[in-house]
């Protein structure tokens, strides 16, 4: 499949534009991360993925579509296990996948 990861500190912000490559397609981004909790600059890099003509999608468990609006800020896709805060006890196995502007 030829696929490549590339990763990077979860408080890069604006700096991940240095990492892109030529062939970078999807930024790829967990705020708040699970486990460790650090909040990305999801706006800003966002913006560095648009200029550069990629995708970002975002994991969206831990901050909730009622807490933070992930498609408003700029990312493409989130995806979210709602068996977390949604549903409450894991007892119930769905999940959402849910796309905004996805670039071209």
């Amino acid at each position: 499949m030829n696929v490549t990861t590339t990763y990077y500190p979860p408080t890069i912000g604006r700096d991940i534009a240095a990492l892109m490559q030529p062939n970078t397609r999807v930024i790829y981004t967990e705020s708040p991360g699970s486990l460790t909790f650090e909040v990305q600059d999801v706006p800003a890099i966002c913006a560095e993925a648009k200029k550069a003509r990629c995708c970002q999608f975002t994991r969206q468990h831990m901050a909730t579509p009622f807490f933070y609006t992930a498609l408003d800020k700029g990312v493409d896709m989130t995806i979210m296990a709602a068996t977390k805060y949604i549903v409450g006890h894991s007892d119930v196995m769905i999940g959402s996948v849910t796309l905004g502007g996805v670039a071209s």
